[in-house]
């Protein structure tokens, strides 16, 4: 994390530092894009940016903590963006959550790592997948909480209960994330696909959990 001063503005160092870490994940994007993350190291990292291979170690900590970073950073350019599709939406639910999932499969399309990541896999780990799929955190959590937060800011009247709106924001998640890992015909047959069950879903009486065998 960036530091700042007393006044909450980036200090010199904090600034080098952020400058330091985005040089770094945009040269490894590149070098993932064009040769698959088996192929990157990070002395092909630092020689790439100017620096050091002890330096960047030093503000990443390991190779897989670069690739966590990686990921993560594409996620929040992905979640930015299903949250715009959700808020440019805010009459009606399934319409917002419709855009928002229309926006995700799209970027799974033109995105350069994602493809590269899902090229990549060789089914035995080796790759960047594991990153995405592995640790839940990483997208499915994330990708709950940001749209669910939406949701429940939006169109909390147009469900049945709190039950209704987690159930519905775990399905969306879900679908949306197979349509990405293992795409099946257009974009269009997706979206329609989850916008007839996020329909039947809407308005579903849910039991509570704790009545749930």
């Amino acid at each position: 994390m960036a530091n700042r001063n007393a006044h909450g503005a980036l200090s010199f160092h904090g600034e080098i530092r952020t400058l330091l870490r985005e040089r770094a994940l945009d040269s490894a994007r590149g070098l993932v894009c064009a040769d698959g993350w088996s192929a990157v190291t990070m002395s092909d990292v630092a020689q790439e940016i100017g620096i050091s291979r002890q330096a960047l170690y030093r503000e990443f900590g390991s190779r897989q903590a670069l690739a966590e970073a990686l990921v993560g950073r594409e996620v929040d350019v992905f979640l930015s963006g299903v949250v715009e599709g959700l808020r440019g939406n805010p009459e009606d639910a399934v319409d917002g959550m419709v855009q928002a999932v229309r926006f995700a499969l799209r970027f799974g399309i033109n995105n350069a790592l994602l493809q590269a990541i899902l090229s990549e896999c060789d089914g035995q780990g080796n790759g960047l997948l594991p990153v995405l799929i592995t640790d839940p955190e990483t997208v499915f959590m994330r990708a709950i909480r940001a749209i669910g937060g939406v949701v429940r800011e939006q169109y909390m009247s147009e469900f049945a209960s709190d039950e209704a709106v987690d159930l519905s924001v775990e399905v969306l998640v879900r679908l949306t994330l197979s349509h990405l890992h293992q795409p099946r015909g257009r974009v269009d047959q997706a979206v329609a696909q989850i916008r007839r069950v996020l329909a039947s879903l809407l308005h579903l009486d849910i039991l509570p959990s704790e009545a749930i065998d």
